[in-house]
């Protein structure tokens, strides 16, 4: 419908572009040189060959530039097309991004109430993993401790026997010292001189 409308107006603009020259070279030759008459026939015959050389230069000039005008207004349209579409698809998508960012801030408080939450129990469990550390060195630490004084309780009977023991030699000496008499020592070793004798 509007390509017909272009062409219809395109073949009716010389005819209205020669009548409007017409006219207007008419009125001017009616008021003449300085208000004289002059011949009308003669005046029409000039008219009419300037509104034909005009008609057909206008009526070429719609036959030369006819193709590369559609052409050209076909082109702007699909241009313009394409650039609403662009447009169109641009604003939808601004218009998700838009819709993405309200729904991430409306769940920023939740993500954050989570964050804060997930932080506590990892705290919470630190804490617990670093008491029962704690505990745990302390048992081993109390467990060295016992064995430490085990062990040195041990070893102080072990020197209190061999002391006792030593003692006891030592008095038994000093007892055998005092009451063994000199006839007695003298037995003594002629008893253990006969065995040396008996067993070499």
């Amino acid at each position: 419908m509007t390509g017909r409308r272009s062409r219809a107006l395109l073949l009716l603009l010389p005819a209205v572009a020669g009548l409007a020259a017409l006219c207007y070279t008419g009125v001017a030759l009616a008021v003449g040189d300085g208000g004289h008459a002059i011949g009308v026939g003669e005046q029409l015959k000039k008219v009419g060959v300037h509104a034909v050389n005009f008609v057909l230069f206008v009526g070429l000039l719609v036959f030369v530039l006819r193709r590369p005008l559609k052409d050209f207004l076909a082109n702007r349209r699909l241009a313009v097309a394409r650039e609403l579409d662009e447009s169109a698809r641009l604003k939808d998508e601004a218009q998700d991004a838009h819709t993405d960012v309200e729904r991430r801030v409306a769940s920023m408080d939740a993500q954050l109430a989570e964050m804060m939450e997930a932080a506590r129990k990892e705290c919470e469990l630190e804490g617990r993993l670093a008491r029962q550390r704690a505990e745990e060195a302390a048992a081993g630490i109390a467990a060295a401790a016992e064995r430490t004084i085990a062990e040195e309780i041990e070893k102080a009977r072990h020197d209190l026997r061999r002391e006792s023991v030593e003692l006891a030699v030592e008095k038994a000496r000093e007892v055998l010292i005092r009451s063994v008499s000199a006839a007695d020592h003298q037995r003594i070793a002629s008893s253990y001189l006969d065995r040396m004798a008996e067993e070499s």
